[in-house]
């Protein structure tokens, strides 16, 4: 039986440091890690995690982390990581700490330095007395997995970059790209190792400890800093995308957590080097391209309506149909950018349709405009799919039944309000949304509307559950920058906490996502 220590106060003989380096660390990134020290049939044991950077020959980074068993005999410390959590504090209460004058932390740091200045991961080091046992284990077998492997460079690389946030607090952000994508992401705040190193009086108690890993830090936000961080890694993992704060809460107004600016101001140089090195850049990174009108065409409706065809210059443009291109005339006076559904490719770029009120109709052959995208995300109508459209909005829907092989489009409106260049063979003219859902309520092929909100209303306010499953409705949100940055496009949502950002996620949504309750004001009136 495991017998009681007796407890000691022997804390100011003690020192012991847990400051990450400082600064900018990259380089090839290697990873290995383990359980071990396992005291009983189903006991994991204790996982020891070892990172090495190494770069253009050099190591210039090695760290060590030990997580606690999950059975570990005190609760306390069950799955806690033991450099960064108040572990090295309970180390510092033991009677053998009072014999050995050293906690595990003293004996990781001494070898990770003998590792780096000798540049190499394996061979003779001085372990600390008292303080070895975690090294022999684990630190040392892993560093001979990764040694084997470091002849080959790796496919993986790491950015680090640690600064000083205020007196006494460091952030750290820890990014490893592999193949073009974001595979790992860990942001924490660590304190200073004296108490006198940090100004805040409410911060002192937790010196020689991090945020993340304190298990009695307390949180000034809405939630736990290790929730924040947890999230954080969560997003950008998903999303790709370092600067957006996309799907995280607190980030409006008051309630704004200071976590996140604190964040940023790390990872906004780490994706400045990223991008500088050529390894990573955000999936929503889309340069701004400066192109010219090169042909125009008029398509006259029977009752004169006119709608242009304009071909723009776009070399190597790639697209999939329902996405769309934001384009701004650069004309003599300042016009806004607007959003423009990609009609087709074209083997010099692409063509959109401009409406008569968009600053792109009065455009002819060699104006000037510039243009970003594509944007949103692709639809696939399939080889058979019915298409519901007024003559106002029919340019939304345009390019969807130009893509589809056998359309069908119900028009709600006169046949001579629609260029007949946009009509598919299979058209069939309807006077409201009712004489429309007639037709729409059998059948099982995807159904695809671009309406203003009354008319989709008076359609699917009566369409039942197998209507509302397969429709796509095009959210006639207002769309200012395309990349989901600015938030004027975004509606709400019971998943999303930030909301859907229409520019990214649309802009053609599945009719159920949308709460027209709450977002019907959002919505254009095309006329």
């Amino acid at each position: 039986m495991k017998q009681r220590e007796k407890t000691v106060s022997i804390l100011d003989r003690l020192s012991w440091s847990v400051q990450p380096p400082k600064g900018l660390i990259k380089g090839c990134y290697y990873r290995e890690e383990a359980r071990f020290s396992s005291c009983f049939n189903g006991d994991l044991g204790h996982l020891g995690v070892l990172e090495v950077v190494a770069d253009d020959g050099r190591i210039v980074m090695v760290e060590f982390n030990e997580q606690c068993s999950p059975t570990y005999y005190m609760r306390h410390f069950q799955n806690m990581d033991k450099r960064l959590s108040d572990y090295g504090f309970f180390q510092a209460s033991k009677e053998r700490t009072a014999v050995t004058g050293v906690v595990l932390v003293n004996g990781i740091t001494s070898v990770e330095k003998q590792m780096v200045a000798a540049n190499r991961l394996t061979g003779d080091f001085d372990l600390v007395a008292g303080a070895s046992n975690s090294i022999k284990r684990s630190m040392l077998p892993l560093a001979e997995k990764i040694a084997a492997r470091m002849s080959d460079p790796s496919s993986a690389r790491y950015y680090g970059l640690a600064k000083e946030l205020e007196p006494g607090v460091t952030g750290r952000l820890q990014i490893v790209v592999e193949a073009g994508k974001i595979v790992r992401l860990f942001y924490d705040e660590i304190f200073a190792d004296t108490q006198e190193e940090i100004s805040d009086p409410e911060l002192k108690q937790y010196y020689r400890q991090s945020k993340y890993h304190c298990p009695d830090y307390i949180s000034t936000s809405g939630a736990g800093f290790n929730n924040l961080s947890d999230l954080i890694t969560m997003s950008v993992l998903k999303h790709q995308n370092l600067l957006g704060l996309i799907d995280l809460p607190y980030t409006e107004g008051d309630n704004r957590a200071p976590e996140w600016d604190r964040y940023l101001s790390l990872a906004r140089p780490l994706q400045e080097e990223m991008e500088k090195d050529g390894v990573w850049k955000p999936a929503n990174y889309i340069p701004v391209l400066d192109s010219t009108v090169l042909s125009v065409q008029t398509m006259t409706a029977g009752d004169g309506h006119p709608l242009h065809l304009l071909e723009l210059e776009y070399p190597d443009f790639t697209y999939e149909p329902g996405q769309f291109v934001m384009i701004q005339n650069q004309g003599d006076s300042f016009h806004w950018s607007y959003p423009y559904m990609i009609y087709e490719g074209t083997d010099r770029g692409l063509k959109v349709i401009a409406a008569k009120n968009s600053s792109l109709f009065p455009l002819t052959a060699g104006a000037k405009t510039a243009i970003w995208g594509a944007n949103g995300i692709g639809c696939a109508p399939g080889a058979n799919a019915v298409f519901v459209a007024e003559p106002a909005t029919i340019h939304l829907l345009a390019p969807l039944i130009h893509a589809c092989t056998t359309p069908t489009l119900f028009l709600i409106g006169s046949e001579c309000a629609v260029p007949k260049e946009l009509l598919p063979s299979i058209t069939h003219f309807v006077s409201d949304g009712a004489q429309a859902l007639k037709y729409l309520a059998d059948g099982s092929d995807a159904v695809y509307m671009a309406l203003n909100v009354p008319v989709l209303e008076s359609i699917m306010n009566c369409a039942d559950d197998s209507l509302k499953e397969r429709t796509m409705v095009f959210a006639s949100t207002r769309i200012g920058c395309g990349i989901g940055a600015c938030k004027s496009c975004y509606l709400h949502s019971p998943d999303i906490q930030m909301g859907i950002p229409v520019c990214c996620n649309g802009p053609y949504l599945p009719f159920n996502m949308i709460d027209f309750e709450k977002d019907r004001k959002c919505f254009q009136t095309f006329k």
